[in-house]
């Protein structure tokens, strides 16, 4: 079985929906969240491919920097008119996505140009705004290692383990005696953000395809994600009140 971009984004948009069920519907089953770890790594891998198949790269940095101010808009207007202060919205993805945009577009400039002072300074800049996004680090460290081995897959999948399980084993012996690291209560219920892991099996699926094109299908995402967390917030506020 091989998977076009268009399947990639089909099973993140999926997961995504099942992943935020349980951030904002109380009794949710805490597998949705393990299935829901793949998703940011998805949507990181496939705005990587973007950058580089896009028919316009200022464009695409537009339409995400414009979806990222929308989705915080509509988020906080939704917020102050119904107050839920138990199931706060924070997602923006579209932000930390912007980001990862800027990003590439640095890293790539300071390649090509050979400017590597200048380069390196857009290129924290870039970093800085996507580890104070939602993403954080491990959404900048993700799109380093896809940038990096674009077109090494076994490279780009060895080094996407190594440090997603290196930060992951990394924060937690900041809290946590080594002895608890590896427990299943702390593994399973706890930090379990090293199942994006999980995302490599469809990164060494992926045949490097667009795959379906039709018509404004590339703007589902761009719908899809706010309304589907403006709607389950609606109902968090409903089942709470």
């Amino acid at each position: 079985m091989r998977l076009n971009s268009f399947h990639l984004k089909i099973i993140g948009l999926i997961l995504m929906i099942v992943d935020h069920i349980h951030q904002f519907i109380p009794g949710m089953p805490v597998w949705m969240n393990w299935i829901g770890r793949i998703v940011a790594p998805i949507f990181f891998y496939l705005v990587v491919e973007g950058f580089y198949k896009t028919s316009s790269r200022r464009r695409y940095i537009s339409r995400m920097l414009t979806a990222a101010v929308v989705m915080a808009i509509g988020s906080q207007l939704l917020m102050f008119l119904w107050p839920n202060p138990q199931y706060p919205i924070f997602n923006n993805i579209f932000l930390s996505l912007a980001f990862a945009l800027l990003q590439l577009t640095a890293l790539e400039w300071t390649q090509t140009s050979g400017r590597t002072e200048l380069g390196s300074v857009f290129i924290l800049l870039a970093s800085i705004g996507g580890l104070m996004s939602e993403a954080s680090l491990l959404g900048v460290a993700s799109v380093f290692i896809f940038y990096t081995f674009r077109d090494r897959k076994s490279s780009l999948i060895a080094a996407y383990l190594l440090t997603i399980l290196t930060i992951n084993i990394g924060l937690d012996l900041t809290a946590l005696p080594w002895a608890e690291v590896f427990t299943w209560d702390n593994l399973l219920y706890v930090n379990y953000q090293w199942m994006m892991c999980g995302a490599t099996i469809l990164f060494a699926l992926y045949n490097g395809e667009r795959g379906y094109q039709a018509r404004g299908a590339k703007y589902m995402f761009y719908v899809i994600y706010p309304l589907h967390i403006w709607l389950l917030y609606g109902i968090s506020c409903a089942l709470v009140s």
